[in-house]
Protein backbone atom coordinates (compact mmCIF):
# COMPACT_ATOMS: atom_id res chain seq x y z
CA UNK A 1 0.00 0.00 0.00
CA UNK A 2 2.75 2.52 0.66
CA UNK A 3 4.16 1.78 -2.62
CA UNK A 4 0.73 2.35 -4.34
CA UNK A 5 0.27 5.66 -2.40
CA UNK A 6 3.99 6.71 -3.50
CA UNK A 7 2.81 5.97 -7.14
CA UNK A 8 -0.01 8.06 -6.49
CA UNK A 9 1.58 11.10 -5.28
CA UNK A 10 4.25 11.21 -7.44
CA UNK A 11 1.47 10.94 -10.36
CA UNK A 12 -0.60 13.95 -8.62
CA UNK A 13 3.01 15.75 -8.40
CA UNK A 14 3.47 18.35 -11.26
CA UNK A 15 7.46 18.53 -12.91
CA UNK A 16 8.48 21.61 -13.41
CA UNK A 17 12.08 22.90 -14.99
CA UNK A 18 13.81 25.88 -13.13
CA UNK A 19 14.83 30.14 -13.64
CA UNK A 20 15.25 32.80 -11.56
CA UNK A 21 12.25 33.58 -9.48
CA UNK A 22 10.78 36.94 -11.06
CA UNK A 23 8.23 38.15 -8.80
CA UNK A 24 10.28 38.95 -5.55
CA UNK A 25 10.37 42.38 -5.51
CA UNK A 26 6.37 42.18 -5.04
CA UNK A 27 7.57 41.72 -1.58
CA UNK A 28 10.02 44.68 -1.14
CA UNK A 29 7.62 46.41 1.15
CA UNK A 30 6.00 45.22 4.47
CA UNK A 31 3.46 47.12 7.15
CA UNK A 32 2.17 45.26 10.04
CA UNK A 33 2.07 45.72 13.67
CA UNK A 34 1.67 49.32 15.18
CA UNK A 35 3.21 51.03 12.08
CA UNK A 36 5.75 48.72 12.23
CA UNK A 37 7.72 48.53 8.29
CA UNK A 38 10.63 46.71 6.65
CA UNK A 39 11.93 48.15 3.27
CA UNK A 40 13.98 45.14 1.73
CA UNK A 41 14.57 47.78 -1.68
CA UNK A 42 18.14 48.18 -1.27
CA UNK A 43 19.48 44.51 -0.73
CA UNK A 44 18.21 44.03 3.23
CA UNK A 45 15.88 44.64 5.77
CA UNK A 46 15.61 48.39 6.50
CA UNK A 47 12.97 49.60 9.34
CA UNK A 48 10.83 51.68 7.45
CA UNK A 49 8.14 54.55 10.39
CA UNK A 50 6.14 55.49 7.50
CA UNK A 51 2.97 53.14 7.61
CA UNK A 52 0.01 53.89 8.86
CA UNK A 53 -1.33 50.82 9.76
CA UNK A 54 -2.61 49.66 13.41
CA UNK A 55 -3.62 45.95 13.79
CA UNK A 56 -3.23 43.55 16.33
CA UNK A 57 -2.64 40.60 13.73
CA UNK A 58 -3.49 39.97 10.16
CA UNK A 59 -1.73 42.11 7.26
CA UNK A 60 -0.89 42.21 3.74
CA UNK A 61 1.20 44.67 0.90
CA UNK A 62 1.84 44.20 -2.10
CA UNK A 63 4.49 46.22 -4.62
CA UNK A 64 5.11 46.03 -8.26
CA UNK A 65 7.43 43.93 -9.85
CA UNK A 66 9.79 47.02 -9.99
CA UNK A 67 9.69 46.96 -6.07
CA UNK A 68 7.17 49.94 -5.76
CA UNK A 69 4.89 49.60 -2.95
CA UNK A 70 1.65 49.71 -4.25
CA UNK A 71 -0.97 49.22 -1.21
CA UNK A 72 -1.08 47.71 2.40
CA UNK A 73 -4.90 46.03 4.26
CA UNK A 74 -5.69 44.85 7.80
CA UNK A 75 -8.14 43.63 6.19
CA UNK A 76 -10.67 46.36 7.15
CA UNK A 77 -9.04 49.35 6.00
CA UNK A 78 -7.03 49.69 2.91
CA UNK A 79 -4.04 52.06 2.61
CA UNK A 80 -2.45 53.32 -0.56
CA UNK A 81 1.57 53.95 -1.80
CA UNK A 82 1.36 57.60 0.05
CA UNK A 83 0.04 55.89 2.95
CA UNK A 84 -3.24 57.54 3.10
CA UNK A 85 -6.82 55.44 3.18
CA UNK A 86 -8.20 54.80 -0.27
CA UNK A 87 -12.01 56.82 -1.16
CA UNK A 88 -13.51 53.48 -0.93
CA UNK A 89 -10.89 51.71 1.36
CA UNK A 90 -13.07 51.01 4.51
CA UNK A 91 -15.36 48.65 5.48
CA UNK A 92 -13.62 45.90 4.48
CA UNK A 93 -15.14 42.82 6.13
CA UNK A 94 -11.95 41.16 7.20
CA UNK A 95 -12.03 40.04 11.03
CA UNK A 96 -14.97 41.76 12.29
CA UNK A 97 -13.18 42.62 15.61
CA UNK A 98 -9.68 42.95 13.91
CA UNK A 99 -7.55 40.29 15.24
CA UNK A 100 -8.19 36.92 12.76
CA UNK A 101 -4.70 35.46 12.01
CA UNK A 102 -4.31 35.47 8.43
CA UNK A 103 -7.19 37.87 7.65
CA UNK A 104 -5.75 40.17 4.35
CA UNK A 105 -4.14 38.53 1.32
CA UNK A 106 -3.11 40.43 -2.06
CA UNK A 107 -3.06 38.74 -4.93
CA UNK A 108 -2.26 40.27 -8.68
CA UNK A 109 -4.95 39.79 -11.28
CA UNK A 110 -3.03 37.49 -13.71
CA UNK A 111 -2.09 39.40 -16.51
CA UNK A 112 -3.76 42.99 -15.86
CA UNK A 113 -1.10 44.72 -14.35
CA UNK A 114 -3.56 47.45 -12.30
CA UNK A 115 -6.45 44.74 -10.88
CA UNK A 116 -5.33 43.30 -7.80
CA UNK A 117 -7.77 41.59 -5.55
CA UNK A 118 -8.03 41.83 -1.69
CA UNK A 119 -9.01 38.51 -0.37
CA UNK A 120 -10.07 38.47 3.31
CA UNK A 121 -11.36 36.00 6.41
CA UNK A 122 -13.34 36.63 9.76
CA UNK A 123 -11.84 35.78 12.91
CA UNK A 124 -13.05 33.47 16.04
CA UNK A 125 -14.50 35.68 18.02
CA UNK A 126 -16.96 36.36 15.38
CA UNK A 127 -16.97 32.27 14.52
CA UNK A 128 -16.16 33.13 10.93
CA UNK A 129 -19.57 34.02 10.15
CA UNK A 130 -18.15 37.06 7.65
CA UNK A 131 -16.71 34.76 6.01
CA UNK A 132 -13.90 34.72 2.90
CA UNK A 133 -14.42 37.55 0.44
CA UNK A 134 -12.41 39.41 -2.04
CA UNK A 135 -12.35 42.88 -2.78
CA UNK A 136 -11.19 44.35 -6.60
CA UNK A 137 -8.75 47.25 -6.74
CA UNK A 138 -7.62 49.15 -9.79
CA UNK A 139 -4.78 51.11 -9.71
CA UNK A 140 -6.09 53.52 -12.28
CA UNK A 141 -8.32 55.23 -9.81
CA UNK A 142 -7.96 58.71 -7.99
CA UNK A 143 -5.38 59.40 -10.06
CA UNK A 144 -3.61 56.42 -9.92
CA UNK A 145 -3.04 55.96 -6.75
CA UNK A 146 -6.11 53.27 -6.42
CA UNK A 147 -9.34 52.40 -4.93
CA UNK A 148 -11.83 49.77 -4.72
CA UNK A 149 -14.02 48.75 -7.27
CA UNK A 150 -17.68 49.53 -5.34
CA UNK A 151 -19.46 46.57 -7.23
CA UNK A 152 -16.49 44.74 -6.57
CA UNK A 153 -16.43 44.92 -2.97
CA UNK A 154 -16.74 42.45 -0.05
CA UNK A 155 -17.92 39.85 -2.41
CA UNK A 156 -18.76 36.53 -0.25
CA UNK A 157 -17.36 32.97 -1.52
CA UNK A 158 -18.10 31.18 1.34
CA UNK A 159 -19.19 30.96 5.06
CA UNK A 160 -18.70 30.62 7.52
CA UNK A 161 -14.90 30.26 7.62
CA UNK A 162 -11.34 30.08 9.64
CA UNK A 163 -8.85 32.46 9.40
CA UNK A 164 -6.83 30.60 7.28
CA UNK A 165 -5.72 31.92 4.12
CA UNK A 166 -3.07 31.65 1.88
CA UNK A 167 -2.02 31.63 -1.78
CA UNK A 168 0.53 29.76 -3.88
CA UNK A 169 0.91 29.90 -8.10
CA UNK A 170 -1.02 27.18 -10.23
CA UNK A 171 2.06 25.34 -12.00
CA UNK A 172 1.58 27.18 -14.85
CA UNK A 173 2.97 29.88 -13.08
CA UNK A 174 -0.05 32.61 -14.54
CA UNK A 175 -2.66 31.55 -12.15
CA UNK A 176 -2.97 31.19 -8.55
CA UNK A 177 -4.15 29.20 -6.23
CA UNK A 178 -6.09 31.21 -3.14
CA UNK A 179 -6.97 28.49 -0.17
CA UNK A 180 -9.45 29.00 3.01
CA UNK A 181 -10.81 26.70 5.28
CA UNK A 182 -14.75 25.72 6.02
CA UNK A 183 -15.73 25.68 9.67
CA UNK A 184 -17.21 22.58 11.94
CA UNK A 185 -15.47 20.06 9.33
CA UNK A 186 -12.19 19.47 7.82
CA UNK A 187 -12.51 20.87 4.33
CA UNK A 188 -9.94 23.27 2.50
CA UNK A 189 -11.32 25.15 -0.04
CA UNK A 190 -9.43 26.29 -2.98
CA UNK A 191 -10.07 28.82 -5.51
CA UNK A 192 -8.45 29.45 -8.88
CA UNK A 193 -7.70 33.28 -9.69
CA UNK A 194 -7.12 33.23 -13.70
CA UNK A 195 -6.37 36.24 -15.99
CA UNK A 196 -10.42 35.91 -16.42
CA UNK A 197 -10.92 36.78 -12.56
CA UNK A 198 -11.70 34.57 -9.86
CA UNK A 199 -13.47 30.56 -10.20
CA UNK A 200 -16.15 30.85 -7.62
CA UNK A 201 -16.35 27.10 -7.85
CA UNK A 202 -13.81 26.08 -5.15
CA UNK A 203 -11.63 22.65 -5.13
CA UNK A 204 -12.90 21.14 -2.19
CA UNK A 205 -10.33 18.85 -0.39
CA UNK A 206 -11.90 16.64 2.88
CA UNK A 207 -9.18 15.47 4.35
CA UNK A 208 -7.20 16.47 7.73
CA UNK A 209 -8.49 17.66 11.13
CA UNK A 210 -11.91 19.57 12.11
CA UNK A 211 -12.66 22.56 13.05
CA UNK A 212 -14.81 23.07 15.19
CA UNK A 213 -16.64 26.48 15.89
CA UNK A 214 -17.62 25.55 19.34
CA UNK A 215 -14.12 24.55 20.99
CA UNK A 216 -11.59 27.36 21.43
CA UNK A 217 -9.50 28.19 19.17
CA UNK A 218 -11.00 25.77 16.54
CA UNK A 219 -11.70 28.61 13.57
CA UNK A 220 -8.30 30.02 14.88
CA UNK A 221 -4.64 28.88 13.09
CA UNK A 222 -2.76 29.17 10.09
CA UNK A 223 -1.73 27.57 6.73
CA UNK A 224 1.30 27.98 4.68
CA UNK A 225 2.12 26.66 1.45
CA UNK A 226 5.84 25.70 0.49
CA UNK A 227 7.27 27.53 -2.10
CA UNK A 228 7.22 25.48 -4.68
CA UNK A 229 3.25 24.30 -3.83
CA UNK A 230 3.71 20.77 -3.62
CA UNK A 231 3.16 20.93 0.11
CA UNK A 232 0.37 22.88 2.75
CA UNK A 233 1.38 23.04 6.56
CA UNK A 234 -1.74 23.69 8.59
CA UNK A 235 -2.49 24.96 12.44
CA UNK A 236 -5.89 23.61 13.15
CA UNK A 237 -6.27 24.76 16.40
CA UNK A 238 -3.61 26.55 18.59
CA UNK A 239 -5.04 25.74 21.51
CA UNK A 240 -5.49 21.93 20.80
CA UNK A 241 -1.83 22.23 19.59
CA UNK A 242 -2.41 20.76 16.34
CA UNK A 243 -0.12 21.00 13.29
CA UNK A 244 -0.87 18.84 10.63
CA UNK A 245 1.56 18.45 7.21
CA UNK A 246 -0.11 17.66 3.56
CA UNK A 247 0.80 17.42 0.23
CA UNK A 248 -0.75 19.38 -2.70
CA UNK A 249 -1.49 19.39 -6.37
CA UNK A 250 -0.71 22.80 -7.48
CA UNK A 251 -2.49 21.21 -10.74
CA UNK A 252 -5.93 20.74 -10.06
CA UNK A 253 -5.91 22.44 -6.65
CA UNK A 254 -6.49 19.10 -4.52
CA UNK A 255 -4.92 18.65 -0.60
CA UNK A 256 -4.31 15.07 0.13
CA UNK A 257 -1.86 12.25 1.63
CA UNK A 258 -1.75 14.25 5.30
CA UNK A 259 -0.54 13.39 8.86
CA UNK A 260 -0.32 15.03 12.01
CA UNK A 261 3.10 16.84 12.22
CA UNK A 262 2.59 17.97 16.13
CA UNK A 263 -0.28 17.28 18.65
CA UNK A 264 1.72 18.83 22.10
CA UNK A 265 3.34 21.79 21.62
CA UNK A 266 1.36 24.47 22.97
CA UNK A 267 0.03 27.94 21.40
CA UNK A 268 1.70 27.67 17.86
CA UNK A 269 1.37 30.83 15.97
CA UNK A 270 4.27 31.05 13.30
CA UNK A 271 4.80 28.13 10.61
CA UNK A 272 7.07 28.26 7.59
CA UNK A 273 9.07 26.38 5.02
CA UNK A 274 12.61 27.29 3.86
CA UNK A 275 12.66 28.65 0.11
CA UNK A 276 14.56 25.34 -0.89
CA UNK A 277 11.21 23.54 0.18
CA UNK A 278 13.36 21.15 2.31
CA UNK A 279 12.60 22.32 5.86
CA UNK A 280 9.71 23.29 8.03
CA UNK A 281 9.55 25.38 10.69
CA UNK A 282 7.51 25.70 13.77
CA UNK A 283 7.18 28.26 16.57
CA UNK A 284 5.44 28.86 19.86
CA UNK A 285 4.23 31.98 20.94
CA UNK A 286 4.64 33.23 24.70
CA UNK A 287 7.40 32.94 27.39
CA UNK A 288 10.10 30.34 27.53
CA UNK A 289 8.75 28.18 23.90
CA UNK A 290 11.00 26.90 21.15
CA UNK A 291 11.67 27.28 17.43
CA UNK A 292 11.70 23.04 15.61
CA UNK A 293 12.90 22.28 12.92
CA UNK A 294 11.47 19.39 10.31
CA UNK A 295 13.76 18.07 7.25
CA UNK A 296 10.83 17.93 4.58
CA UNK A 297 13.05 16.87 1.67
CA UNK A 298 11.65 13.09 1.43
CA UNK A 299 7.83 13.46 2.09
CA UNK A 300 7.24 10.76 4.44
CA UNK A 301 5.21 11.10 7.84
CA UNK A 302 7.90 8.75 10.24
CA UNK A 303 10.99 10.45 8.53
CA UNK A 304 9.51 13.69 8.76
CA UNK A 305 8.39 13.59 12.25
CA UNK A 306 11.60 11.89 13.73
CA UNK A 307 13.73 14.79 12.10
CA UNK A 308 12.36 17.34 14.58
CA UNK A 309 15.35 19.59 15.92
CA UNK A 310 15.07 22.30 18.33
CA UNK A 311 17.00 25.52 17.39
CA UNK A 312 16.28 28.37 19.75
CA UNK A 313 17.24 28.70 23.18
CA UNK A 314 14.47 27.94 26.12
CA UNK A 315 14.84 31.18 28.11
CA UNK A 316 12.34 34.09 27.97
CA UNK A 317 11.85 33.43 23.85
CA UNK A 318 8.95 33.06 21.62
CA UNK A 319 8.11 33.20 18.40
CA UNK A 320 5.23 34.47 16.37
CA UNK A 321 4.73 34.93 12.19
CA UNK A 322 7.66 33.44 10.07
CA UNK A 323 7.67 34.54 6.83
CA UNK A 324 10.52 34.43 4.22
CA UNK A 325 11.89 37.18 2.54
CA UNK A 326 13.65 38.93 -0.58
CA UNK A 327 17.13 38.60 1.22
CA UNK A 328 17.45 35.06 1.99
CA UNK A 329 16.30 34.86 5.68
CA UNK A 330 13.52 33.68 7.44
CA UNK A 331 11.88 36.45 9.61
CA UNK A 332 9.80 36.05 12.51
CA UNK A 333 8.80 38.50 15.67
CA UNK A 334 9.69 37.81 18.84
CA UNK A 335 6.80 36.95 20.95
CA UNK A 336 7.42 36.40 24.64
CA UNK A 337 4.89 37.46 27.17
CA UNK A 338 7.81 39.43 29.06
CA UNK A 339 9.36 40.72 26.43
CA UNK A 340 8.49 44.36 24.66
CA UNK A 341 8.10 42.38 21.51
CA UNK A 342 9.90 44.80 19.84
CA UNK A 343 12.80 43.14 18.16
CA UNK A 344 13.02 41.15 14.83
CA UNK A 345 14.35 37.52 14.78
CA UNK A 346 15.90 36.00 11.82
CA UNK A 347 16.98 32.58 10.81
CA UNK A 348 19.98 33.43 8.74
CA UNK A 349 20.06 30.19 7.05
CA UNK A 350 16.74 28.58 6.85
CA UNK A 351 18.19 25.46 3.97
CA UNK A 352 20.40 24.10 6.72
CA UNK A 353 19.31 21.67 8.99
CA UNK A 354 20.22 21.62 12.84
CA UNK A 355 21.57 24.38 14.63
CA UNK A 356 23.79 26.09 11.55
CA UNK A 357 20.44 27.34 10.58
CA UNK A 358 21.75 29.93 12.45
CA UNK A 359 18.12 31.30 14.37
CA UNK A 360 19.45 35.58 15.40
CA UNK A 361 16.85 36.61 17.84
CA UNK A 362 18.05 40.21 17.77
CA UNK A 363 18.39 40.60 13.69
CA UNK A 364 16.93 44.54 14.49
CA UNK A 365 14.50 46.82 15.77
CA UNK A 366 11.65 47.36 12.62
CA UNK A 367 9.35 48.99 14.86
CA UNK A 368 6.84 48.55 17.22
CA UNK A 369 3.85 45.90 17.88
CA UNK A 370 1.63 44.29 20.51
CA UNK A 371 1.52 40.38 21.60
CA UNK A 372 -0.39 38.55 18.80
CA UNK A 373 0.70 40.92 15.97
CA UNK A 374 1.82 38.78 12.14
CA UNK A 375 3.99 39.92 9.76
CA UNK A 376 1.96 40.70 6.16
CA UNK A 377 0.66 37.80 4.22
CA UNK A 378 2.02 36.90 0.61
CA UNK A 379 1.72 34.31 -2.29
CA UNK A 380 4.60 31.64 -1.28
CA UNK A 381 5.61 30.95 -4.31
CA UNK A 382 7.25 34.56 -4.70
CA UNK A 383 10.34 33.47 -2.33
CA UNK A 384 10.89 30.65 -4.57
CA UNK A 385 14.53 30.33 -4.97
CA UNK A 386 14.01 28.57 -8.36
CA UNK A 387 10.71 28.89 -10.64
CA UNK A 388 8.56 26.62 -12.25
CA UNK A 389 8.34 27.41 -16.45
CA UNK A 390 5.19 25.64 -17.30
CA UNK A 391 3.17 22.40 -16.82
CA UNK A 392 0.56 20.06 -18.19
CA UNK A 393 -2.73 21.35 -17.84
CA UNK A 394 -5.87 19.34 -18.35
CA UNK A 395 -6.29 15.84 -18.44
CA UNK A 396 -5.61 14.08 -21.70
CA UNK A 397 -5.43 10.53 -22.71
CA UNK A 398 -2.43 8.14 -21.38
CA UNK A 399 -0.42 5.36 -23.38
CA UNK A 400 1.37 3.04 -21.88
CA UNK A 401 3.28 0.68 -24.25
CA UNK A 402 -0.01 -1.07 -25.33
CA UNK A 403 -2.31 0.26 -23.30
CA UNK A 404 -4.71 2.94 -23.88
CA UNK A 405 -6.89 4.45 -21.14
CA UNK A 406 -10.41 6.28 -22.35
CA UNK A 407 -11.89 8.77 -22.22
CA UNK A 408 -10.63 11.28 -20.11
CA UNK A 409 -12.73 13.29 -18.47
CA UNK A 410 -15.10 9.93 -18.53
CA UNK A 411 -18.96 10.59 -17.94
CA UNK A 412 -20.28 6.97 -17.18
CA UNK A 413 -17.30 4.38 -18.73
CA UNK A 414 -13.74 4.04 -18.12
CA UNK A 415 -12.31 1.79 -21.13
CA UNK A 416 -8.89 0.37 -20.98
CA UNK A 417 -7.23 -0.93 -24.34
CA UNK A 418 -4.48 -3.46 -24.68
CA UNK A 419 -3.35 -6.95 -23.75
CA UNK A 420 -2.53 -9.00 -20.09
CA UNK A 421 -4.14 -6.87 -18.27
CA UNK A 422 -4.85 -8.79 -15.18
CA UNK A 423 -6.62 -6.21 -12.68
CA UNK A 424 -7.68 -2.70 -12.88
CA UNK A 425 -8.45 -0.84 -9.70
CA UNK A 426 -9.28 2.89 -8.76
CA UNK A 427 -8.31 4.98 -6.12
CA UNK A 428 -9.63 8.10 -4.54
CA UNK A 429 -6.81 10.80 -3.81
CA UNK A 430 -6.24 9.93 -0.32
CA UNK A 431 -5.25 6.17 -1.59
CA UNK A 432 -8.90 4.87 -0.86
CA UNK A 433 -10.11 1.66 -3.37
CA UNK A 434 -13.00 3.06 -4.86
CA UNK A 435 -12.71 0.07 -7.63
CA UNK A 436 -11.28 -3.11 -7.63
CA UNK A 437 -11.53 -5.91 -10.22
CA UNK A 438 -10.19 -8.66 -12.02
CA UNK A 439 -10.03 -8.54 -15.66
CA UNK A 440 -9.24 -11.51 -18.44
CA UNK A 441 -5.95 -11.19 -19.34
CA UNK A 442 -6.26 -12.55 -22.87
CA UNK A 443 -9.45 -9.46 -23.64
CA UNK A 444 -8.24 -6.48 -25.29
CA UNK A 445 -10.83 -4.38 -24.24
CA UNK A 446 -11.66 -3.58 -20.48
CA UNK A 447 -14.33 -1.18 -19.19
CA UNK A 448 -15.02 0.43 -15.42
CA UNK A 449 -18.46 1.96 -14.31
CA UNK A 450 -18.13 5.44 -12.97
CA UNK A 451 -21.31 6.71 -13.65
CA UNK A 452 -22.63 6.64 -9.35
CA UNK A 453 -19.24 8.35 -8.79
CA UNK A 454 -18.74 12.05 -7.60
CA UNK A 455 -17.05 14.25 -9.89
CA UNK A 456 -13.61 14.95 -8.94
CA UNK A 457 -10.11 13.12 -9.10
CA UNK A 458 -9.22 9.49 -9.18
CA UNK A 459 -6.33 7.44 -9.77
CA UNK A 460 -6.23 4.54 -12.37
CA UNK A 461 -3.96 1.75 -11.18
CA UNK A 462 -3.97 -1.08 -13.97
CA UNK A 463 -1.71 -4.28 -13.77
CA UNK A 464 -0.11 -6.50 -16.25
CA UNK A 465 2.09 -9.46 -15.76
CA UNK A 466 5.26 -7.30 -15.97
CA UNK A 467 4.74 -3.70 -14.60
CA UNK A 468 1.96 -1.72 -12.66
CA UNK A 469 0.76 1.37 -15.28
CA UNK A 470 -1.41 4.42 -13.08
CA UNK A 471 -3.33 7.50 -14.69
CA UNK A 472 -4.85 10.34 -13.17
CA UNK A 473 -8.55 10.64 -13.93
CA UNK A 474 -10.73 13.49 -13.93
CA UNK A 475 -14.56 12.50 -13.74
CA UNK A 476 -17.11 15.04 -14.88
Amino acid sequence: MKKLLLIIAALLTAQHTFAQPSQIKRTWHWYFGNRAGIDFSSGTAVADTNGALITSEGCAAISDTAGNLQFYSDGRTVWNRLHQIMPNGTGIMGGALGSSTQQALIIPKPLSPNLYYLFTTDEAENQGANGMRYSVIDMNLDGGNGDIINSQKNILLFAPCTEKLAAVNHCNDTSVWVMGHEVNNNHFRTYLLTSNGIDTNAVISAVGHNNPVNVQGGVQGLIKFSPDGKMVCAVNDSFAQKVELFEFDNITGYVFNGFLLVADYPQIQSISFAPNNTMLYVGQQGSNKLMRQFNVLVFDSITIINSANIVSPTINRGFRALLNSSVGKLFCLEAALILADSMLCAIENPDIYGINCSLNLNFSNAGTWQFGSNLPNFNESYFRQFQSTNCTTGITEYNYDFIKVFPNPPRDWIYLEGSGITSVALFDVFGRVIINQKTDAVSLLHKLNVSTLSNGMYVLIATTKNQTLSSKIIKQ
